[in-house]
């Protein structure tokens, strides 16, 4: 499975749950002229892959990785940034990491 899949299925699964979440775009703004990425220097680096409101107001945050794939600094930073600030931070693997947390932590 990608990262991309994974971000797809969790996105589906959080609007069967009328969970309100998008997908964050972290690769920036494509130019026709140079055919490449640009970062804009406003985007926040690490900024998870999936941004949501759950419905008791709480903002999550979910990163997708699958296989050996690691978070890389910037991810542990906004890690911290969201957790510090009462937000709920996710990593996930699969979807059932997400579900399960969710469940035991009563925010479905």
């Amino acid at each position: 499975m990608r990262e991309t899949d994974l971000r797809n299925q969790i996105l589906d699964w959080l609007m069967y749950r009328n969970i309100y979440a998008w997908l964050n775009n972290t690769a920036g703004n494509y130019s026709k002229r140079t055919k490449s990425y640009f970062k804009n220097p406003r985007l926040k680096k690490g900024v998870a892959d999936i941004l949501g409101i759950l419905p008791n107001g709480k903002l999550f945050a979910i990163e997708c990785k699958v296989g050996k794939n690691k978070q890389d600094d910037n991810q542990i930073i906004f890690q911290k940034d969201i957790e510090a600030n009462n937000g709920i931070y996710i990593l996930a693997y699969n979807l059932d990491e997400v579900e399960k947390y969710l469940k035991n932590n009563k925010f479905i």
